[in-house]
């Protein structure tokens, strides 16, 4: 019975993802309490700043129609070809794009280190725009066990490279380097795990057509997705310093540590069940359970900040980050709130509602863009209106699909 039982897990796509999920979590903030005692939050702040700048000008080429491959059986068979043919394109046109951002600020006398981390992370996530296709198709195929071995490989591989270039004075590039490091894991591991043969054939205007309908509406949601986890970076790092910057990041990456143990049950692995379950009433039992979960979580984790963040910050990061504690107060319900974002996002995808996702989610940032015309811009302010603009879409999500499913 116990064997039955696991062999049962073992072919469920959340066995492999979550196992996959806590790999890289447990990874993550292990290396990044080694890293956080290396190197100083005004690095960690240029990082996130050129970063986030260059994720920023890649939105015109992120159609992420790695998503229709994932929630869609056509895109991954008989129009797998055009997909592929068209991210390869995109690819070619955003490495060009960054280069030109990159230039731009190197022209106008921007501190080297933030157009050298434009350029260097802008062109690695271009890269690895066709792997990440690769796992999307084996995703949608219920394939999961690769993410797995990724998360196995990356995290020796990258800290052989990283630690000894921190220890030496080279934080900066220990930071960047570690983004290519992720891509040629990617590219060797999807490869390798996807056997696909990829049509070399010319794609027809149809096929094109039937890709970028659907895959605009997939490009808005990049957008908003890239509105809300980046442009609020760019905006502290405009009136704050780069110091405040990465205080910022850092309790932005670490207070939702509930949404980082639980995250799987919201992510890939509910979009192929929402979009495998043909009863309404089955996904929203589905939904309920995992949103109890999250927020139920995602509270507790609040609380704890809120009462001994002082403490964790300097006993888990070091004295450097002493001045992240205000932040981490402020992410401290973080958790709940991406939780029920990210799961509310799932179930439109999972039931191909690209469109009103991407309208309510943008209807819910223009809100927020017109709080700031009352509001100062500040640190602070931003990781409020955040919160507070990824609940909205949540609730505008939840009750679209509730009044769709009458």
């Amino acid at each position: 019975m116990l064997r039955s039982l696991i062999e049962r897990l073992k072919s469920s796509p959340s066995y492999w993802q979550t196992l996959a999920n806590y790999t890289e979590r447990v990874w993550g903030f292990a290396y990044s309490l080694i890293l956080a005692r290396i190197i100083l939050p005004e690095i960690f702040g240029v990082f996130v700043f050129g970063m986030s700048i260059a994720q920023l000008a890649s939105i015109l080429t992120r159609w992420e129609i790695g998503n229709l491959v994932r929630s869609d059986r056509y895109y991954q068979n008989e129009g797998f070809d055009v997909v592929w043919a068209l991210s390869k394109l995109l690819a070619y046109v955003e490495v060009a794009v960054i280069a030109v951002v990159a230039a731009i600020f190197a022209i106008k006398g921007v501190q080297n280190e933030v157009w050298i981390a434009i350029l260097v992370c802008g062109i690695a996530n271009a890269m690895d725009k066709l792997p990440l296709l690769l796992k999307c198709d084996l995703e949608g195929r219920s394939q999961f066990r690769q993410n797995l071995k990724v998360k196995l490989i990356f995290p020796p591989v990258v800290a052989c490279i990283t630690i000894p270039m921190a220890m030496m004075g080279w934080g900066l590039w220990a930071l960047l380097s570690s983004a290519w490091v992720g891509v040629a894991v990617n590219w060797w591991v999807f490869r390798k795990a996807n056997k696909r043969e990829i049509a070399t054939r010319k794609p027809s205007v149809q096929l094109f057509q039937k890709v970028v309908r659907p895959g605009l509406w997939q490009w808005i949601n990049y957008i908003c997705y890239i509105t809300l986890h980046r442009a609020d970076k760019v905006m502290v790092g405009s009136v704050e310093t780069r110091q405040s910057v990465g205080y910022y990041n850092r309790s932005y990456n670490y207070a939702p540590l509930s949404f980082m143990g639980l995250g799987a049950i919201a992510g890939a692995t509910a979009i192929i069940a929402f979009r495998d379950l043909k009863d309404p009433q089955a996904k929203w039992k589905v939904f309920f359970m995992r949103a109890g979960l999250l927020v139920g979580a995602g509270i507790v984790n609040g609380i704890i900040w809120l009462l001994w963040a002082e403490e964790l910050v300097v006993l888990l990061f070091g004295e450097n980050w002493v001045g992240s504690i205000p932040y981490f107060k402020a992410f401290a319900f973080f958790g709940a709130v991406q939780g029920i974002y990210f799961l509310s996002g799932s179930i439109m995808q999972g039931c191909k509602q690209y469109k009103a996702q991407a309208l309510i989610t943008l209807a819910s940032i223009l809100v927020a863009g017109a709080c700031f015309m009352y509001i100062p811009v500040s640190g602070m302010n931003v990781a409020v209106i955040l919160q507070c603009t990824m609940v909205l879409a949540a609730m505008g999500m939840i009750l679209f699909l509730s009044r769709q499913q009458r």
